[in-house]
């Protein structure tokens, strides 16, 4: 990723990072849902156990498109700065499915939030448009500047 700066490179780590957590638990999630006697589910008044089930594994399919989305992040263009808005987006649904699971959704919320300042601050989006200069000491650059301070 030569070239990518700082802010994208720390949201392909917190891509990476992040999945692997979210399998993690959405795993012992499954295993725990599976193991749980039905009883439970009518003691606790909430979702039935296929429901929360199927929650789980829905939420559980934006895995392989977050692994994506970081594997192709160096790319740039504004295609590669959608898909990481839409992993944002579904970061938020799923923590709204989190929230209907009964999980607090803190760190669900925060990830996603912090996603998105790092891929939108300045040194990011002039990336993603190509507007990324390099002063070279000496050398003109596009409005016949030399990189030198006057």
């Amino acid at each position: 990723m030569i070239g990518v700066p700082v802010p994208l490179v720390a949201v392909r780590v917190l891509l990476l990072l992040w999945t692997g957590i979210v399998a993690l638990v959405y795993f012992l999630s499954l295993v725990g849902l599976v193991v749980v006697e039905p009883v439970w589910f009518e003691r606790q008044g909430g979702l039935t156990r296929g429901t929360a089930l199927a929650l789980t594994a829905v939420a559980a399919l934006r895995l392989p498109f977050q692994v994506y989305v970081a594997a192709t992040l160096g790319r740039g263009g504004r295609r590669t700065r959608l898909l990481v808005r839409l992993t944002v987006v579904f970061g938020y649904l799923c923590a709204a499915v989190d929230r209907v699971n009964g999980v607090n959704p803190v760190l669900a919320v925060a990830v996603p939030t912090l996603l998105l300042l790092l891929n939108e601050i300045g040194p990011s989006r002039r990336w993603y448009t190509g507007v990324v200069r390099l002063e070279v000491p000496g050398r003109p650059d596009a409005s016949g500047r030399t990189g030198r301070s006057a």
